[in-house]
């Protein structure tokens, strides 16, 4: 399930872990904005596990919330699990049911995997209200790795590229 979330964008596998760590999602955002908290996420605020846009009972758009510099501080911290960081490189998710009668595969909704230089995945996202978002690892090398977080885009790849093309270009790593 946590492949399927992060690979192919599969939103029904974040409410299913929600439930299932916590009886409801309702519980684990609770659990989530508290473990935000303590991890210093000042702008972090969730409505749900998915991370959808949805209306509230009076018609307000609600969503979560955070800042760039936020999620490249969890995007490190999820990065530090070897499981997540060979996850996000996937270009295809391949899920199996338990009792193997099922199975199917997922492209992975990060475009640039596979055909820009060194890029190590992580994550790509979409709402209304953010509009395209894009978390990416760039690899000069093994010690030399470059995090980026583009949010509320109308072109996350070619955004990524253009940026990622311009610190390849501009830094040397000595």
């Amino acid at each position: 399930l946590v492949e399927a979330m992060l690979i192919p964008s599969a939103n029904d596998a974040a409410v299913s872990l929600a439930i299932y760590n916590a009886g409801s999602e309702e519980n684990f955002v609770k659990k989530m904005n508290k473990k935000a908290q303590a991890w210093g996420l000042s702008s972090a605020q969730f409505h749900n596990a998915s991370g959808l846009d949805f209306y509230s009972s009076d018609d307000k758009i609600l969503a979560n919330e955070m800042s760039a510099y936020d999620v490249l501080q969890m995007t490190r911290r999820a990065l530090r699990y070897d499981f997540v960081k060979s996850a996000v490189q996937k270009t295809v998710f391949e899920g199996v049911s338990v009792d193997e009668k099922f199975y199917h595969t997922k492209p992975s909704t990060n475009q640039l995997l596979g055909t820009y230089l060194n890029l190590k995945g992580v994550k790509t996202g979409y709402t209304e209200k953010a509009g395209q978002c894009l978390v990416t690892l760039g690899s000069v090398d093994e010690e030399n790795q470059i995090l980026t977080v583009i949010l509320g885009s109308i072109d996350r790849f070619g955004e990524t590229e253009d940026f990622l093309s311009w610190v390849y270009d501009s830094f040397r790593w000595k």
